[in-house]
Order: C-alpha cells, then structure tokens, then sequence
C-alpha cells in the first residue's frame, strides 16, 4: 500500500477523541434521563463506558506505550460487549 495513501496517527487521535466526546455526551444523557426517573437499563450505561475505554486507548496512543495493558483493556471491553449483545438478543427473543 503507498504510504501517502495511509492515515495519520494525529488523525486517528482526533477520531478517537471525538468519540470520546459523544460517549460522554450519551453518558450524561443517559444520567440526565435516570434523574428524571425514566426507565433507564443497564446497557445505557455500559456501552458509553465501552467506547470511551476503547476510543481512550486510541486517543491517548496506548496500545504503543503500554501493550500489555490495551491488550487487556480490549479483552475486558470485547467481554462486555459479547454480554450485552448476549443480553439484548436473548430479551428480543423473549418478546
């Protein structure tokens, strides 16, 4: 591949900081609608959390300063998301 062609790391940070920001913003909604006693599940609050950790890891540039730790934080977020998933098909199955 012609390494013109290729993103920037700068890029990618400004990607992953940008998704931190909407997880965050969906994260404080999601607060916003529990304080005012709506029914909110537990996936509300799970899945910003998700993304920020994994957008966090790109944005701070973790995966080539501390391997062994994105490695595990991946594992732990890719956990979680196989639950959720888990979880919300077996509810629709359950409908």
């Amino acid at each position: 591949m012609n390494p013109e062609y290729l993103p920037s790391a700068a890029l990618a940070r400004r990607i992953a900081w940008f998704a931190v920001g909407l997880a965050a913003t969906a994260l404080l909604l999601t607060a916003g609608l529990s304080v005012f006693s709506h029914p909110v599940g537990w996936v509300s609050w799970v899945l910003p959390l998700i993304i920020m950790v994994s957008a966090g890891m790109t944005a701070l540039n973790v995966w080539h300063s501390h391997p062994r730790v994105a490695r595990g934080l991946t594992l732990i977020t890719l956990g979680v998301a196989l639950i959720v998933i888990v979880t919300e098909v077996t509810q629709i199955a359950h409908r």
